[in-house]
């Protein structure tokens, strides 16, 4: 629909061809970096070995139902991401706002947690290789990680006196090919001799809020505000992804995926101050405002404008007698060194 309008989806029992039409579901149950495997609709169920279909899709009061068929595994609890799809246009780009981790005042057991980037853990795993859910996608940097080894809620108080454990920790941002996951912090080994379970970690970081159903580009991180708060052209992060190997930097990218939603957490409906164990998580994939993402369509056509800069080759000249000339190339995809006529 045009003008970023409402979805239009049918209602009642689906073909699969109109099924397919309209969604596509992953199966994301084996796989821990969060991909997913494309499962295809069938109108008559295909349960071979190593096949794997839906079929009886049912769209009642905007709810999908559907008859999942595994021929491997008979009974399983699985994990699936729907997709709807539908034609929209003039969507603008997705904005990124940026937080940046407060290491002057406890704030994790306040509803500004998250706008002062932080969250605090209690009961805790001091294992190599554990990781604890920071509850928040697209953190871009651990600006601290604090520990105290009384039970009692971080305070100013303990914030001056906390041992420094970041070294022993790792980031995990939480991003994977197809979405952005809540990022996580990793223990790393020897962390068990100073991080005992009966202590509390106070974690800051920096993150960014996802806002809007768009794609985000550089300009998604470089608004007024956030390069007041500090963030660069050069602190775009890159991304290299697990599966294939490839890097890409995302200030030179389209980034259509969509983020685990964290609106409770964001809002200050919960405080954040979890047990280690915590792994309790939003199940949807919708912007602060609770808003589906758009996602364009595998081997479909998108279209869009977009600026960059030509490149573009200056000659400086210093005579003998100590003047300096500049010469500026004219610019271009492949610029060219300016001619400098003898004088």
């Amino acid at each position: 629909s045009g003008g970023g309008g409402a979805f239009g989806f049918p209602t009642g029992a689906l073909t699969a061809s109109t099924a397919s039409e309209y969604f596509t579901i992953f199966d994301t149950t084996d796989d821990a970096l969060g991909r997913g495997r494309t499962i295809p609709f069938a109108d008559v169920a295909n349960v071979a070995a190593d096949s794997r279909c839906i079929s009886a899709p049912d769209v009642v009061g905007g709810k999908l139902a559907f008859t999942y068929h595994h021929g491997a595994i008979v009974t399983q609890t699985r994990r699936f991401i729907a997709v709807g799809k539908s034609l929209v246009t003039h969507y603008p780009a997705r904005t990124k706002t940026y937080y940046v981790g407060n290491t002057a005042g406890a704030c994790a057991n306040t509803t500004g947690a998250l706008s002062n980037g932080q969250v605090e853990f209690h009961t805790l795993n001091s294992t190599a290789g554990f990781a604890y859910s920071l509850k928040t996608p697209d953190v871009t940097n651990i600006r601290a990680v604090l520990y105290h080894a009384g039970n009692g809620t971080f305070t100013n108080t303990e914030m001056s006196t906390a041992t420094n454990v970041t070294d022993y920790f790792t980031l995990d941002d939480g991003q994977r090919d197809n979405t952005y996951e809540y990022s996580r912090l990793v223990v790393k080994k020897g962390a068990s001799t100073v991080v005992s379970p009966t202590g509390r970690l106070l974690v800051i970081f920096d993150w960014c809020k996802h806002e809007g159903r768009g794609y985000a580009t550089v300009d998604s991180y470089l608004s007024g505000d956030n390069v007041a708060k500090g963030m660069t052209y050069d602190d775009i992060p890159a991304y290299t992804s697990p599966k294939f190997g490839h890097a890409a930097n995302l200030r030179d990218t389209l980034d259509f995926r969509p983020t685990l939603s964290n609106k409770e957490y964001a809002n200050g409906d919960t405080l954040m101050v979890f047990a280690s164990s915590n792994t309790d998580s939003n199940t949807s994939y919708t912007d602060v405002n609770g808003e589906p993402y758009l996602i364009p369509v595998s081997d479909d056509i998108w279209t869009g404008d977009y600026a960059y800069y030509l490149s573009r080759i200056a000659r400086v000249s210093i005579f003998p007698d100590g003047t300096i000339e500049v010469n500026e190339g004219q610019p271009d995809v492949s610029p060219t060194i300016p001619v400098v006529e003898p004088s």
